[in-house]
C-alpha cells in the first residue's frame, strides 16, 4: 500500500524547541509507545501479559544510531500507515502528563536524526519494515515506498516492534544521558516497573541499565497500602507508600 506524508519546512524546524531542543525528552516518546503497546496486549489477554515484556533501547553513539525493541502488540499494516501519514495528530495529544503532548508520535525523530526504519509484527501476520527518510516537502505530498513483507524468521518476537533512527548529529548525540532516560521511566512508569513481567533495559555503548521501581521496602516505618484512581485507564490500582 502506498503512503504518502507530508513534513513541512515548518514542522520540521518546530520539533526540537517543543522538547526543549532535549533528544532525551524526544526519546521518550518511542518508549512510551512501547510501554503503551504493553498495555495494549494486557487488556486483550484479559488483563494479563501472555508472556515476560521486555522493552530495549539500544543506543550506539559510535555509529550514530539508537533502536529500540519491544515483544509488545506490534502493528497492523493499517495502523502503521495511520500512525505514519497523520503527522501531528498522535492520540496522546494535549495530554500534558504525557511525552506525547505535542501530537507529534514517531515523528519526533525528524528534530535529530535523517532516517527512520520500522519493523513490526502483529501476532496474526508476518512481519513488514518501512524505510521512512527525512525529505521536506512544502508543497503536495511525498510519497514513500511501499511496506516491504518480511519473514516469520526476520523478526526475534511473535508480536512487537523495532524502531532503528539513523544519521543521529553529533552535538545530538553528545546530550544523551542514560541516567535521565532510567530516570524519567522510573518516575513515570513506577507502577509497571513493580510487576515482575515487563522490563525496561537501556543499553548504550555496551553498558545495560535496567529500570526499576523505587523499593519503598528500603524506608524505614510503616507501609501504608491505598487504591488509587487511574485517569487513563478508569481502573483502580492498589499503591504502597
Amino acid at each position: 500500500m502506498a503512503i504518502k506524508v507530508r513534513l513541512s519546512t515548518k514542522l520540521l524546524k518546530n520539533i526540537p524547541p517543543l522538547y526543549d531542543d532535549d533528544i532525551n525528552r524526544m526519546l521518550m516518546e518511542y518508549i512510551d509507545n512501547s510501554i503503551d503497546s504493553a498495555d495494549d496486549l494486557k487488556k486483550e489477554n484479559n488483563n494479563e501479559y501472555p508472556r515476560k515484556i521486555k522493552i530495549d533501547v539500544f543506543i550506539d553513539t559510535g555509529k550514530g544510531e539508537i533502536s529500540f525493541l519491544d515483544n509488545c502488540r506490534g502493528m497492523t499494516p493499517e495502523k502503521l500507515q495511520s500512525v505514519i501519514e497523520n503527522i501531528g495528530d498522535s492520540e496522546k495529544k494535549a495530554q500534558v502528563w504525557t511525552n506525547g503532548q505535542f501530537g507529534v508520535g514517531m515523528w519526533v525523530f525528524a528534530g535529530f536524526a535523517k532516517e527512520m526504519e520500522i519493523i513490526t509484527k502483529d501476532s496474526r501476520s508476518s512481519p513488514y519494515k518501512i524505510y521512512i527518510p527525512v525529505k521536506v516537502v512544502d508543497e503536495g505530498e511525498e510519497e514513500i515506498e511501499d511496506m516491504k513483507g518480511l519473514k516469520d524468521k526476520d523478526f526475534p518476537y511473535v508480536s512487537g516492534t523495532k524502531i532503528i533512527l539513523k544519521g543521529i548529529e553529533k552535538k545530538m548525540l553528545k546530550q544523551i544521558s542514560y541516567q535521565f532516560l532510567k530516570n524519567e521511566v522510573e518516575k513515570h512508569f513506577e507502577l509497571l516497573l513493580s510487576d515482575p513481567n515487563i522490563e525496561v533495559i537501556i543499553h548504550i555503548d555496551g553498558k545495560d541499565e535496567k529500570c526499576t521501581a523505587f523499593d519503598y521496602e528500603e524506608i524505614y516505618g510503616e507501609t501504608v497500602e491505598r487504591e488509587i484512581m487511574n485517569c487513563e485507564t478508569g481502573r483502580k490500582q492498589s499503591i504502597k507508600h
